[in-house]
């Protein structure tokens, strides 16, 4: 298919579609749905249905800032169908923020035409090579925040991290990105890592999420070094919104 037709197709009528997993967080009743993330897919049976490759190729067609509108319009759209509403989280490019003038309002007019309150809306800002050095970033994320948005930095940790952005940054969530979890429960390095990452989000007062758990050793290692929010395969993989759960009987060997 010629590259135009691709990217037009991108914008044709339920041509991207969402799926939706849930941030779970633990309590006195075992794990609970508190948040779900939103998952976008390109279209059926096209090289762009798969996020990573979608994102990738809009990337390097200067083309991130209209498909993160419309991933995310799409985004809050399917939430509606969620029969047990939560907060829904939805990813963002830090260069969309930067450079798109008018995404904050763009951002409160889709909240308002869907009448989805402003508090149940994380933006969840993608770290890789974010414009820390632009002060337009920092005041965006301010300005999200002032509209009643949350937000939230993902893949702490991993990548090309920038920790002078989780310092300065305004955020409400710091989500540790998977490749520094996996194998947890069998690595004394990534638990020191993962403790680390703790401690700093309790001295700067923001919530700490483990992303990415797969496995039940793993979900019993997080919850052991003190997460109380995780993500991951463990409780459910990404699904369309009817077919959400809210409560997962605790995986694994409770020994925490």
């Amino acid at each position: 298919m010629p590259e135009n037709d691709l990217l037009e197709q991108l914008y044709r009528p339920n041509a991207v579609s969402t799926r939706f997993q849930p941030v779970c967080r633990l309590d006195e009743q075992g794990w609970s749905a508190v948040a779900y993330e939103a998952l976008t897919r390109g279209p059926r049976d096209t090289n762009l249905e798969k996020p990573d490759i979608l994102f990738e190729y809009v990337r390097r067609k200067h083309r991130i800032a209209g498909i993160d509108r419309l991933c995310i319009t799409a985004a809050l759209e399917s939430s509606r169908r969620i029969a047990e509403p939560r907060p829904v989280m939805v990813n963002l490019h830090g260069w969309t923020l930067t450079f798109d003038d008018d995404f904050v309002v763009l951002a409160e007019a889709v909240c308002d035409a869907f009448g989805i309150p402003r508090a149940n809306v994380v933006f969840e800002i993608i770290e890789n090579a974010l414009p820390s050095r632009d002060r337009r970033f920092f005041r965006r994320l301010e300005s999200l925040q002032a509209s009643g948005f949350r937000i939230a930095l993902d893949d702490v940790g991993c990548g090309s991290a920038n920790l002078d952005v989780v310092v300065d940054g305004p955020f409400d969530i710091l989500k540790i990105g998977r490749p520094l979890l996996i194998d947890l429960a069998r690595s004394p390095r990534r638990q020191a890592m993962a403790e680390m990452l703790l401690a700093l989000g309790e001295r700067l007062g923001v919530d700490v999420y483990a992303e990415g758990i797969e496995t039940p050793a793993d979900l019993d290692a997080a919850a052991r070094l003190g997460f109380r929010f995780v993500q991951g395969f463990v409780f459910q993989p990404p699904v369309h919104p009817e077919e959400l759960q809210t409560h997962f009987s605790t995986p694994g060997s409770q020994t925490w």
